[in-house]
């Protein structure tokens, strides 16, 4: 097995989630990936209504998914990087961060979980 990194979280939402439009969400998730050193093979993307989208987007390396609840002042995170050509741990926290920072995360009340694959 190739050893890699999966972040999994249950995010509150932060106040200024809504102020922004679904597409600005997808546009800069997809930069942070790049920005990251990740490879987009894939981008699915669905818009709910306002605030409330899942995007899927497949990586060379694996991928990244988020979904969000605005009812609920939800969202779900998903990201699983592989180790296969190099250590993409670091990346992926840095990329972890950025977006959780992207959706003004309230994180005292969020669950954030880190997994090495090798522990799957």
């Amino acid at each position: 097995m190739v050893e890699g990194l999966r972040i999994i979280g249950d995010m509150v939402l932060g106040e200024k989630f809504s102020s922004q439009e679904n597409d600005f969400y997808r546009q800069n998730i997809l930069a942070l990936i790049v920005k990251n050193g990740f490879t987009v093979t894939g981008d699915c993307y669905k818009d709910f209504g306002p605030g409330a989208f899942s995007h899927n987007v497949m990586l060379a390396e694996s991928h990244v998914c988020v979904h969000t609840w605005p009812e609920s002042n939800f969202y779900s995170l998903d990201i699983h990087t592989c180790n296969y050509t190099r250590d993409n741990s670091e990346a992926t926290r840095k990329m972890a961060e950025e977006i959780i920072e992207l959706f003004d995360t309230d994180q005292t009340k969020s669950h954030l979980r880190e997994i090495p694959s090798k522990d799957l």
